[in-house]
């Protein structure tokens, strides 16, 4: 498949047909991922697949247990804020269930170039905080990889759908994996975030894009 033909054809899928994804398949998926830039080459991505139902399910659970949690709180004060909140889980987060792999990301942190010396230089906290968190290296060379890994999924006849939103029960999902299957990210690694694999239902509508001109200026 050409590249530009993977781009165009890659949206977020979160309805699949039965069938599974051959372990060749998902290692070529991760392979292309960890072909992405990186600062420094810090090649600073770490992936967990999943295809084990239970296992799946089981953080599925643990992240509408958590959800809930907060739906609950919110409903205190706003009982139509904490329903909206644990409809978009069930809507946003855990269709993850319904697809035969999840893939659990990993970075760590990833101190820009300039930052300690412009510390030392008296620079103010907020341009520092801007500088490491704000333009993020480490999240930009994990984003690319993710996309490597969602255009491999296309070139192979695989769809899938990038998400974040479960990171709020990140400490919950760690415990839940460390007690089921002892596995526990590397030192100074964290959730950053996830993504599920299957074959694409038919007919996933997705929406407009920004035209050239919306989105650029040239000089």
């Amino acid at each position: 498949m050409e590249l530009i033909t993977a781009m165009e054809k890659r949206q977020s899928i979160r309805r699949y047909k039965e069938g599974n994804i051959p372990i060749e398949d998902l290692r070529e998926i991760i392979r292309a991922a960890s072909l992405a830039p990186s600062g420094k080459n810090t090649q600073n991505w770490r992936f967990l697949v999943i295809t084990d139902e239970r296992i799946k399910l089981g953080v599925a659970d643990t992240i509408e247990s958590k959800a809930q949690r907060i739906s609950s709180s919110i409903s205190q004060v706003d009982s139509k804020k904490g329903e909206k909140f644990i409809k978009f889980c069930k809507n946003f987060t855990t269709f993850f269930k319904n697809a035969p792999a999840l893939v659990i990301v990993y970075t760590k942190e990833y101190t820009p170039e300039g930052y300690h010396e412009l510390g030392a230089m008296g620079e103010s906290m907020d341009f520092l905080h801007h500088l490491k968190y704000c333009t993020n290296p480490a999240c930009q060379g994990l984003g690319a990889a993710i996309e490597h890994a969602l255009l491999r999924a296309v070139d192979l006849g695989y769809g899938g759908t990038w998400l974040t939103s479960p990171n709020y029960a990140a400490n919950e999902v760690n415990e839940f994996l460390k007690n089921e299957t002892g596995f526990a990210p590397e030192v100074e690694f964290f959730m950053a975030a996830m993504l599920s694999l299957g074959i694409p239902e038919d007919n996933q509508k997705s929406p407009g894009r920004l035209s050239v001109d919306e989105v650029a200026t040239f000089i």
